[in-house]
């Protein structure tokens, strides 16, 4: 029979996590040994620290190492005495978008070990290393198990990124600013947190402007927080299915993620429609403060015509293939947004094919003519065919909103604060591949020409993106 042990001869184990890094392993400064040791102390990356859920993502929590993420350390308190550490007792995933709960399993780790640190009565240091650049150009997250070994009370997670050849200069994106520190910083010794350095090997050199170069265009995903458990705060769609976040942005930070192109797909940084357009999208025209994304159409007689206004796109540029960028295959887009009224203002949330064919299918999610505000438009476009939709409602100007398309195979319905105000089931008109979003603020062009009483600077404010997809 089982033998159960006095409640007063128990011991119970309480650890805690007390240090989080991620070190330089196989570089010059632990003396170029992938070997675990206490020489990895010294290759601990000062200047990065771990990302914690819901903590806002900054260029602490990654680095541009060019082997990658090989080497791990976490400091420990409280383990059971004699006790040891095994890969089983943690779960990797690595994954660049929104939803860790979807990423794939990392690659087995080469060693895990455990040993007391130096100077630090009871805690313990663990190490976790992996095959130099079996991680790379990603985000890591580490799930530290609670169980027997660790003596965790609850699971610990936590993660880094890596993306090779970008110095955190805080776009995320490996670009010509990257590049060029390494070129200007040429031949000169480096210290362990320089940047530029994307090889650790104690100096820049040609390697390391190479390193950029041929990972030019490179993004990682840093649009918002990694969530507890990602998008549990966020309500899914009210609707059949098995809902899963893919995407969001709440434009938390100063600046944009670079997944955010501010012109359309055939150009770098600049969009003049032309046509009955009057504006020119400008990256100028896009800014974010306290959690709000500004597209903004102000009068500014440049680029040929008399008006700049914001546009922003997750479909890349069609020049530069590695080129940050989202796109997704059926499933549910919401954007909360307040739109701006006035005659010649024309607000839109829309989505075209990620293959650049456009003739192949457009969905506008909602488009509002500016001296119309209470009556949105609802559409889908393909192959010289179209639906369009009408509802007339509130002023959409007043207040923010939430616009939103349920796109599957069969149907599209159209959402407004939740409530289905349009549905299309003709498939010949519904987009059979992969598309991405699009927001701007247009001036002219469906919104006619603004008269004297259209007030600029307008400004369509977006407060949220999300995409959601379903399993059903």
């Amino acid at each position: 029979m089982a033998v159960v042990e006095p409640l007063e001869e128990r011991t119970f184990f309480t650890a805690t996590v007390v240090g989080r890094h991620v070190f330089y392993n196989h570089s010059f400064f632990d003396r170029g040994h992938a070997a675990v040791g206490e020489a990895d102390d010294v290759a601990i990356a000062p200047d990065k620290s771990a990302l914690l859920p819901d903590q806002p993502i900054t260029p602490d929590n990654y680095t541009g190492y060019s082997r990658g993420i090989n080497g791990l350390m976490v400091d420990l308190a409280g383990l059971p005495s004699g006790g040891r550490l095994r890969a089983a007792d943690f779960d990797f995933r690595v994954g660049n978008d929104a939803n860790p709960s979807t990423w794939k399993p990392a690659p087995r780790p080469r060693r895990v070990s455990l040993r007391p640190l130096a100077g630090s009565e009871g805690v313990a240091r663990a190490t976790v290393t992996w095959r130099d650049r079996a991680i790379r150009n990603t985000w890591l997250r580490v799930t530290i198990n609670a169980d027997a070994n660790t003596a965790l009370a609850e699971p610990d997670v936590f993660y880094f990124g890596n993306l090779i050849g970008d110095t955190g200069d805080g776009g995320a994106v490996v670009d010509a600013s990257d590049v060029e520190l390494a070129r200007s910083n040429l031949r000169q010794p480096a210290a362990l947190q320089a940047p530029e350095d994307f090889d650790h090997n104690g100096r820049v050199t040609r390697a390391d402007l190479r390193l950029a170069r041929r990972n030019l265009g490179a993004p990682l995903y840093t649009a918002a927080p990694f969530t507890t458990g990602v998008g549990a705060d966020f309500e899914p769609p009210a609707l059949p299915g098995n809902w899963r976040l893919v995407f969001h942005d709440e434009f938390a930070h100063a600046a944009l993620d670079p997944v955010w192109h501010p012109a359309q797909y055939w150009d770098h940084d600049l969009t003049v429609v032309g046509g009955d357009e009057l504006e020119a999208y400008d990256p100028s025209g896009l800014s974010t403060s306290d959690g709000v994304l500004h597209l903004t159409a102000r009068r500014d007689a440049q680029h040929g015509v008399p008006y700049v206004s914001g546009l922003v796109m997750t479909g890349g540029e069609k020049a530069l293939p590695a080129s940050p960028k989202f796109s997704f295959l059926y499933g549910y887009l919401e954007v909360r947004a307040k739109l701006p009224a006035g005659r010649g203002l024309w607000p839109a949330v829309w989505m075209m094919p990620a293959s650049y064919n456009d003739d192949n299918g457009e969905i506008d999610v909602v488009e509002l003519l500016g001296n119309d505000p209470g009556e949105p438009h609802f559409s889908v476009h393909r192959q010289h065919g179209e639906e369009v939709h009408d509802w007339e409602g509130q002023d959409l100007s007043t207040d923010y909103h939430t616009f939103a398309v349920d796109w599957e195979a069969d149907h599209v319905a159209w959402y407004v604060d939740g409530v289905e105000r349009a549905r299309t089931t003709d498939r010949s008109l519904i987009c059979p591949e992969a598309m991405y979003p699009i927001l701007d603020l247009a001036v002219g062009g469906a919104a006619g020409a603004p008269d004297a009483t259209t007030v600029f600077p307008a400004a369509m404010n977006v407060d949220s993106v999300r995409v959601w997809q379903s399993g059903r």
